[in-house]
């Protein structure tokens, strides 16, 4: 009994988890084609920046430089999160899937989004450093509004022009 009960919930998670990568491919796919997706999207992050907070040039030079370190930072945990999920998938897809193996990606994936929810909250933070008091209202009102609409994409909390 005890061990259908947990094969229950661990399907009830792989299906949760099967969902979110679904969303995650689907977003990744569709981005592509968006306008915004393009290499000049950071140009238009600065430029909305830049007009929002009334950033200066020095300012708007360090938010370049933390925004570059924290997509070089976070790109290999997305990628690997892609990746466990990927296995995960193919574990579950088996004739008769191994719950141990499962449940150790499952944890491989539970540290990696703990890891880059860690990360964006430190990015935020440094990014803050950098504005005035006044400017860092104005960026934490950004930020409620930006996740307040993006609630099931945690790194679209990063600052990125809402208007897209």
């Amino acid at each position: 009994m005890k061990s259908r009960i947990f094969f229950f919930a661990i399907m009830i998670l792989t299906v949760i988890n099967l969902a979110a990568l679904a969303t995650f491919a689907y977003h990744r796919i569709y981005s592509r084609y968006q306008p915004e997706s393009c290499p000049a999207q950071e140009l238009k992050a600065d430029a909305f920046l830049q007009q929002k907070l009334g950033l200066s040039a020095d300012q708007l030079e360090g938010m370049r430089k933390i925004r570059s370190q924290y997509h070089r930072q976070t790109e290999m945990i997305v990628t690997r999160l892609a990746d466990n999920r990927m296995q995960l998938i193919q574990m579950v897809i088996t004739p008769e899937p191994d719950v141990k193996q499962i449940e150790a990606v499952c944890s491989q994936i539970d540290s990696l989004q703990s890891l880059m929810q860690r990360m964006v909250v430190e990015h935020l933070l440094t990014q803050k450093v950098i504005l005035t008091q006044q400017q860092q209202q104005i960026f934490s009102s950004l930020v409620m509004s930006c996740c307040s609409r993006n609630r099931n994409h945690a790194n679209n909390c990063v600052i990125q022009n809402p208007n897209h």
